[in-house]
């Protein structure tokens, strides 16, 4: 007689909103407003009781915006966010033109908004690889880019899939114990297979003199690729300089970085993903890529050869034209569909369902893009937000409308419970958001495209929404190039969620 036992494997979840927590359900913020309503409206009823009742109603009318939020904005930011999208488009702000007949310095091709300002740099780390960094002058902040190998999970035990999440967790914890770190961003990328690669590595391999038959043999193959996907994965790092020579000059930054680098890379392996750094023309190459996508076969040739440190700059790799709409982004040869995180996986999931298939090819979306942007927090920083949420959770199912709380306030009370006591172990915390960007050839192509994404965010429980009125950025920082948008733009609250891991 033989048993077998059931191994119950590991569901993910607990991630909590920050939310300050009122009276009566409303956030803190709001429950200051009432407070003050209620003062002004009893001192005027002394005074008169018509202008008592008249401040009460006003009162009551411009506080209705704020109890009830939608989208993750109050009704005051929303109006905000639409009066300065107006004003952008009648300054013609959301337009974008560069190159020799622009008015950009040096006739160039310079990336668009704020990352205008950044500049790339080359420099070896201590095991003597290339690398590029991204330098943000404006917030003294500096970015290295790692081209990621991930494993995968086909073949893979499930227990060793589970512990590459865990190492995963650990490894954004160990990050965020060094105050410098800004943002993390893993960015995963389908795009169309040229067949260019494996063009320029069948000609690099033929002899020149092989039989005619080889030769043909060897040309086939390689056209085989063509109709396939190719999966990008990368993961950018961003450290804020903490010194003033640092801010200042940026090799002083490149010595402390070329210390930590291997050390960040290389760490990856025991998540299951082999990682090295970027150099400067490969963090061009898919810069440039993203922003004109019609010229990926030229980028593939360019980057196979000897000279794409020369002909791929950062000076360059910008779109020579560029749009936004409320809900789109044009730019050069594509169009764009910005979406970003709303809501996190309702419930628990598990690491075969959460994104597997949202992370896939899909052959209805050519050219899409899913970035995961983390900001973990430092030990002592964690310790005091878990602490904050929750008291907020508490205080929110003791001073709740109803006589018994709702289940989502109750389970939103348990999960700051266990972020608490997980934090108390020995566990980090991270805010983390996402951004889906979708990018067709033509506008008509991204009805059918938004429809497919919705399917694949639907499967992996995500709520999401249009990155309104902030597509521009949005798109820029789904790259994965150091872009800290709270740092510079004014996003809903909805965008960062918090988990312990």
């Amino acid at each position: 007689m033989t048993t077998t036992t059931a191994i119950s494997r590991p569901r993910y979840g607990n991630w909590i909103r920050p939310r300050s927590a009122g009276f009566f359900g409303m956030t803190w913020g709001a429950s200051m407003v009432m407070i003050g309503v209620l003062m002004a409206s009893m001192f005027l009823l002394f005074i008169n009781i018509l202008a008592g009742v008249i401040c009460a109603v006003i009162g009551t009318i411009l506080l209705l915006p704020l109890i009830a939020p939608f989208g993750g904005r109050t009704g005051y930011e929303r109006v905000y966010i639409r009066m300065k999208w107006t004003q952008r488009k009648l300054t013609g702000a959301h337009q974008y033109r560069s190159g020799p007949f622009s008015k950009v310095p040096g006739g160039r091709h310079r990336l668009p908004g704020i990352l205008a300002h950044t500049d790339m740099y080359e420099a070896l780390d201590a095991l003597g690889n290339r690398y590029g960094i991204i330098h943000m002058p404006r917030t003294a902040q500096y970015t290295v880019v790692f081209a990621c190998s991930p494993q995968g999970d086909d073949a893979i035990d499930p227990n060793d899939i589970d512990t590459f999440v865990a190492n995963w967790g650990q490894y954004i914890s160990i990050l965020g114990e060094d105050a410098d770190v800004d943002l993390v961003a893993a960015v995963v990328e389908t795009i169309p297979e040229t067949g260019q690669r494996l063009r320029s590595e069948q000609a690099r391999l033929t002899h020149r003199g092989a039989p005619t038959l080889a030769k043909q043999i060897m040309r086939e193959g390689a056209e085989q690729s063509t109709g396939l996907w190719q999966l990008h994965a990368r993961l950018a790092v961003t450290l804020r300089a903490t010194t003033p020579e640092r801010k200042r000059d940026p090799s002083e930054m490149a010595v402390e970085l070329g210390g930590r680098l291997p050390e960040m890379y290389e760490g990856l392996s025991m998540c299951g993903v082999g990682a090295s750094p970027m150099p400067p023309a490969e963090i061009a190459g898919f810069v440039r890529r993203s922003y004109d996508p019609d010229c990926a076969d030229t980028l593939e040739e360019i980057l196979s050869g000897d000279d794409s440190a020369v002909s791929l700059t950062w000076d360059d790799c910008g779109p020579s034209t560029a749009q936004e709409a409320w809900d789109t982004y044009t730019h050069d040869s594509g169009v764009s569909a910005v979406l970003a995180m709303e809501e996190p996986p309702r419930g628990n999931a598990t690491t075969e369902t959460i994104l597997r298939r949202l992370l896939s090819g899909h052959h209805e979306l050519p050219r899409k893009r899913l970035a995961m942007l983390y900001r973990p927090h430092s030990p002592g920083d964690a310790a005091t937000i878990t602490e904050r949420d929750y008291n907020n959770a508490v205080t929110a199912v003791n001073n709740g409308t109803k006589a018994v709380p709702s289940a989502a306030t109750v389970l939103r009370s348990r999960a700051a419970a266990k972020a608490r006591d997980d934090e108390a172990e020995g566990h980090g915390l991270v805010r983390f958001g996402s951004i889906i960007t979708i990018t067709a050839l033509a506008p008509e192509e991204l009805p059918r495209q938004r429809s497919v994404l919705k399917s694949l965010t639907s499967n992996a429980r995500i709520k999401t929404r249009p990155a309104y009125g902030y597509q521009a950025p949005a798109f820029a920082a789904g790259l994965g190039i150091g872009l800290v948008l709270p740092d510079h733009y004014s996003i809903p609250q909805s965008f960062t969620m918090s988990g312990d891991k």
